[in-house]
């Protein structure tokens, strides 16, 4: 019996032992819940607005620059303007203010990444840019969509001005601007038109015609590749302004083009934005219309008329490419468009009003 009653004893004690840890337990966890600091919460990310193109797009000349000499990933030989047509976007959007941003040392921010460089042509969106004025080279575009995944941003708006680059703009003046013919300047449709192969065997039929047939597949599949880079974001993709009077054959010789080349290059551009307009509208995104509003606005047209400038440079850009009144218009253009789909930045997806839920 002693035997059994100190097992007894033994047996409430333990148990007494083990309620008394278990407390303890209890508590120390309480008091350590209570002491360790609370989980931070994660940042909310920041809607981002990414602006791709050419020089169209980054408007050299106007306005201030922005980027630094021989940047990395802002090159000052890029040529963008704090009053391109994405800056002034940007600052519709309220996520750009020029009188708050040292724009020599501007870089990438939260909210608005304009990546755009004079020159840049479709393969310029996935690989480098080498060779601008300042010797820098411009990352590949697609790169704003890390950079703005490195800065807690959301991107729910892309632009994308390319493709005249691809057709070759660039050349145009090495064969179109010409002296009169009575003088020997030659059309430089015939060089185009490449009748019988005269000027490229390799190809059957008119150069540009043959770049925008190589073009419409590299604006699709880049129109894609943006879609799963932000598959938030709406996608404005930009015509061309128009750069020869509509309904005249040029303006020779203030701008020296020959008539019968400026119709040549009206039709090109119309082609070259049909071209655009098409893969937009096949791929999800949206066409802006820079072309339309700008007819009797082009290089033609006398200073403070003209939104493209020709020979005379007033107000300052760089010839034949869009000045102030010209990139306004394209801002106008695009904010119309956004307007149109009901557009909200902070989602990126037009608002799409549900219908009520009832209950039985």
């Amino acid at each position: 019996m002693l035997y059994r009653r100190e097992e007894s004893l033994a047996t409430a004690a333990n148990v007494s032992f083990v309620k008394i840890a278990s407390r303890c337990v209890t508590a120390c966890a309480l008091a350590l819940a209570v002491l360790a600091p609370a989980a931070k919460a994660s940042p909310t990310p920041v809607p981002t607005y990414v602006a791709l193109g050419d020089s169209y797009t980054s408007a050299p000349l106007i306005s201030r620059p922005v980027g630094q000499w021989g940047s990395k990933d802002n090159p000052y030989g890029c040529g963008k303007s704090d009053q391109n047509y994405p800056h002034l976007l940007a600052q519709h959007l309220g996520v750009f203010d020029p009188a708050n941003v040292e724009l020599p040392q501007y870089a990438y921010h939260p909210g608005f990444i304009d990546i755009s460089c004079g020159s840049a042509e479709t393969e310029n969106m996935t690989a480098p840019q080498p060779g601008l004025p300042d010797g820098a080279t411009n990352p590949p575009q697609f790169d704003a969509f890390k950079m703005a995944a490195a800065m807690n941003g959301h991107v729910t708006l892309v632009s994308l001005g390319i493709g005249g680059n691809d057709v070759g703009f660039g050349e145009l003046t090495d064969y179109c601007v010409q002296p009169p013919e009575a003088l020997g300047g030659t059309p430089c449709r015939v060089h185009y038109e490449n009748r019988d192969g005269a000027t490229d065997p390799s190809i059957q039929g008119d150069i540009i015609q043959h770049r925008l047939g190589l073009l419409r597949p590299r604006l699709d599949a880049l129109i894609a590749q943006i879609h799963q880079l932000a598959p938030d974001a709406e996608v404005l993709v930009y015509g061309y302004p128009d750069l020869l009077p509509e309904y005249t054959d040029g303006c020779y010789p203030y701008i020296p083009v020959l008539p019968t080349d400026a119709a040549y290059l009206r039709g090109v551009e119309k082609d070259l934005n049909h071209t655009i307009r098409a893969a937009a509208a096949a791929n999800g995104a949206h066409y802006v219309d820079w072309y339309s509003p700008s007819i009797t606005h082009d290089a033609c047209a006398p200073p403070g008329q003209a939104w493209v400038n020709g020979a005379v440079l007033v107000p300052p850009s760089y010839p034949v490419h869009p000045n102030l009144l010209g990139t306004r218009a394209g801002a106008n253009a695009g904010i119309g468009v956004l307007d149109a789909i009901d557009f909200h930045f902070a989602t990126g997806r037009p608002w799409v009003a549900t219908a009520p839920t009832t209950t039985p």
